[in-house]
């Protein structure tokens, strides 16, 4: 099997359980040499025959032995301080991960929401959190959390996020689900838990994939400035006059960062209305449907660029209506008298925009969870988009990859260049980009008398040491200067 197709296998039964925060992913799987198990005709048959409780489908459907499922020690219960309760797990797998099995029917959704008929003095808390609470009061970061409706892995790690991942027990009796019950024996089987390989053990599979998350504030400050481009790219035909342009857009960024994060935490409204018409996940999903069905047409469709306009005045201002409310959050980000340009130009393409939000939601192919992120990572994000700016360029123009892995390009003025000496060119060059060109390179250029683009397929000097060749900016166009452009599509040559 293919490590494309293993790790597509593994983000499509990843898109349909949507796990809350970094548990396991993809690549980490990949790398790991898990697959997905083939006979899920046979699992779901298994699955079929197992009774409605959690140690019958780990004994006669995960194969674990009876024995491994232990009744917890009295160390184990934990008093909740400031209430009038107590918790304890229901299984411990010891050495291993805690379980919490519900007595009361529940739903998986219900998982996240408040205990009924709340005894007197008891924490009001829904089963998740309490069991989040169970597991790093037991130093256990792994668990299982499980009723009537749900089985769910619950990673809660010490000092870190927690995260989980949900297997409707419903959804993994029909065909159509036959991919998350299969998922759901990967990782909880009992080649997985018990005489596995360790570095394909769940411990191990869970650990490296939150190594693989500690990488992503890293990928997601380059995305978010690839991201920045894209605005910057829809909107120019509006902004070559206005001031602050490189301030509003990077603010726009920031305002997206920020409300991914918010719903991610479920820090905003979880009514309808908001999720369905005005949050940004929802805005996303909308436009990935629209994209699926109409690709060729996304560039000329228009609303998305409105309605988050929409969005951010209702974070500043607030909102009410019915049931639903949202408090205003007033503060410097959202304020909308800051950078008036942004509400003048509602035409801004859907397909512009999806494009901006892939990639800020989307890494590697895997959705990106803000949830798991901590404040510092955001932050690294703000700090890697700070001391850029925008320039109007002077004539055609292409920007040189800097020395420095952290440096900003430098913006080359190829007309200009042509108006240098032949015998000059190669010394003005290395004051305007503080390097310098060798060999063939340099005659090319001391030789060169006309700006032409390359034809596909030929080769073309590589001034800046980076494969990567994005197209030559034309006379006034803006210039960004995050841009990772090199010279090598454009090139100065004889004739």
């Amino acid at each position: 099997m293919s490590e494309d197709f293993a790790k597509r296998t593994h983000l499509e039964w990843l898109g349909y359980t949507q796990p809350v925060g970094v548990v396991v992913s993809a690549t980490a799987l990949v790398e790991a040499g898990v697959a997905l198990p083939t006979n899920l005709m046979e699992l779901s048959g298994a699955f079929e025959n197992t009774n409605p409780n959690f140690r019958d489908i780990a004994v006669r459907f995960l194969g674990w032995r009876d024995s491994d499922l232990q009744q917890p020690p009295k160390e184990m219960t934990s008093v909740v301080a400031g209430y009038d309760d107590v918790m304890s797990p229901t299984y411990v797998v010891p050495d291993l991960l805690l379980v919490q099995e519900l007595t009361e029917e529940r739903t998986a959704a219900e998982l996240d929401t408040q205990i009924r008929n709340e005894a007197k003095g008891r924490w009001k808390a829904s089963p998740e959190m309490r069991f989040e609470r169970l597991l790093r009061e037991a130093n256990v970061p792994i668990g299982v959390l499980a009723c009537a409706g749900a089985i769910r892995l619950v990673y809660a790690p010490k000092g870190e996020s927690s995260g989980h991942i949900t297997f409707v027990i419903d959804e993994m009796k029909q065909v159509a689900g036959r991919p998350i019950l299969g998922a759901l024996y990967m990782l909880l089987g009992q080649e997985r838990l018990f005489v596995g390989p360790e570095e394909q053990r769940l411990p191990a599979l869970l650990k490296k994939s939150r190594t693989h998350q500690n990488a992503v504030s890293t990928k997601l400050a380059t995305q978010v400035m690839e991201a920045l481009f894209e605005l910057l790219r829809g909107m120019q035909p509006f902004l070559r006059n206005e001031p602050k342009v490189y301030e509003g857009l990077l603010t726009v960024l920031l305002r997206l960062v920020f409300l991914l994060y918010a719903e991610d935490r479920d820090l905003l409204s979880s009514d309808p209305l908001y999720v369905n018409n005005y949050s940004v996940n929802g805005l996303y999903e909308s436009l990935r449907e629209d994209e699926g069905r109409h690709p060729e047409t996304m560039d000329s469709r228009y609303g998305a660029w409105a309605r988050l306009l929409v969005l951010f005045r209702l974070i500043y201002q607030g909102a009410r209506h019915d049931k639903f409310r949202l408090p205003g959050r007033k503060g410097y980000l959202f304020d909308p008298d800051r950078f008036p340009f942004l509400e003048k130009y509602p035409r801004v393409p859907d397909g512009v925009i999806h494009r901006v939000l892939r990639k800020l939601m989307v890494l590697e192919g895997e959705r990106l969870s803000y949830r798991s992120l901590d404040v510092e990572q955001i932050g690294s994000v703000y700090e890697a988009s700070m001391g850029f700016e925008l320039q109007i360029a002077a004539g055609a123009s292409i920007a040189i990859k800097a020395k420095k892995k952290t440096g900003a390009p430098v913006t080359v003025n190829l007309e200009e260049l042509l108006r240098q000496a032949p015998g000059k060119r190669n010394e003005w060059f290395s004051k305007q980009t503080d390097q310098k060109l060798t060999g063939a390179a340099e005659r090319d250029f001391e030789g060169g008398d006309a700006i032409h683009r390359e034809s596909k397929g030929e080769s073309a000097p590589d001034f800046s040491g980076r494969d990567s060749r994005p197209a030559l900016q034309a006379h006034m166009a803006m210039i960004y200067q995050d841009e990772q452009v090199k010279i090598a599509r454009a090139v100065v040559s004889p004739g």
